[in-house]
């Protein structure tokens, strides 16, 4: 890991050159050049590695689902929808998909069951 860091500082000061001098943005030119350096000074050994699969939550929720013993839950009695201790979706929203997406989060919260 630590020798990928330093190939992958040795290739970015290799392309840059000292050419970046002030604190601000560079002109399309030399992003390109740069660019373009960095593209051919890659050896294979350089390519990262492939990114691991996302965690497949279905999966997941399946296995919970099935592990937990229902036959065994006592029977309250009452009519109707069991009412959860928690809602893990209006937990889950406002710290993910409200953050990726505002919009997304305010609809999901106020969406009609």
């Amino acid at each position: 890991m630590v020798r990928r860091i330093r190939r992958r500082r040795e290739l970015v000061d290799r392309a840059i050159g000292g050419r970046f001098e002030s604190w601000t943005g560079p002109d399309d030119a030399l992003v390109d050049d740069v660019a373009e350096r960095l593209a051919h000074s890659l050896r294979p050994e350089d390519k990262a590695p492939p990114p691991e699969p996302p965690p497949d939550h279905l999966e997941r929720w399946l296995a919970v689902r099935g592990s937990v013993p229902w036959q065994q839950v006592p029977d309250s009695g009452a009519d109707g929808p069991v009412v959860p201790y928690r809602d893990r979706a209006a937990e889950d929203i406002p710290r993910f998909d409200a953050i990726v997406d505002p919009a997304r989060g305010r609809g999901l919260l106020t969406a009609p069951v």
